[in-house]
């Protein structure tokens, strides 16, 4: 909130790529790597939690929190370690495909798949080639996904969009069901605070201001068990 602010945020955007970025990371290294490398993602979503938090109530958060914040990078760093795992995961990317490169179809003059050559080619098509470009963007997306597919196999997609719909499914029942205890409960304390006095105008925004207070004089068990209750 300055020129020169003492924190930032790369909002909601960059914070949510980056954390898919890192569970794509932890995917592709499970098996290189032990379980533990599923810390990696959770890291950086209490990263981008953190981040968040500090930028919203920078004046009433506890002071530890802040200090942590600031070792982070006080929300300068994000951007900068998100681009680092995108560059790097490009990198891994590219030199898996070019250990099939025998087995996959080449341009002309093309020698090593890579990024820049598929961007100038794309760029070359879009404006100076007119209805070329679509075909190569998807000439160029059936190469990478041949070549991933022979370098790794498709077993990993097999089977799976019916095992997500399927957790889909249970994770949204669990949203809606919290959802309603919190309407439940915020028409509770809307009520409560009627019959102790308030006004008899209707003010709907009022039931929110009511509902927050009553979840703030909840003890953290108290709050724990209805979140749990819900789900």
């Amino acid at each position: 909130e300055s020129f020169l602010p003492s924190m930032m945020t790369v909002s909601h955007p960059v914070h949510t790529a980056m954390i898919a970025l890192g569970c794509g990371i932890a995917y592709r290294l499970r098996t290189r790597l032990n379980k533990w490398i599923f810390v990696f993602p959770g890291l950086l979503l209490l990263w981008a939690i953190l981040d968040h938090a500090a930028y919203n109530g920078q004046y009433g958060l506890p002071g530890w929190l802040l200090h942590i914040h600031d070792w982070t990078g006080s929300g300068y760093k994000t951007k900068d370690v998100f681009l680092l795992m995108l560059a790097g995961s490009l990198v891994a990317d590219y030199w898996t495909l070019n250990q099939v490169r025998s087995k996959l179809p080449l341009l002309a003059q093309e020698s090593i798949i890579n990024p820049f050559s598929e961007i100038w080619n794309m760029g070359e098509a879009l404006f100076r080639r007119n209805g070329r470009f679509a075909y190569l963007m998807g000439f160029y997306r059936e190469r990478r996904e041949l070549g991933f597919i022979l370098r790794y196999g498709n077993e990993e997609a097999s089977g799976r969009e019916d095992r997500v719909r399927e957790r889909m499914k249970i994770f949204l029942g669990a949203a809606a069901g919290l959802a309603v205890v919190l309407l439940v409960a915020g028409l509770w304390a809307g009520m409560e605070a009627y019959a102790s006095g308030g006004s008899g105008d209707a003010c709907f925004a009022c039931l929110f201001d009511s509902l927050q207070n009553w979840w703030d004089r909840l003890s953290g068990f108290e709050k724990g068990a209805i979140i749990l209750g819900a789900l």
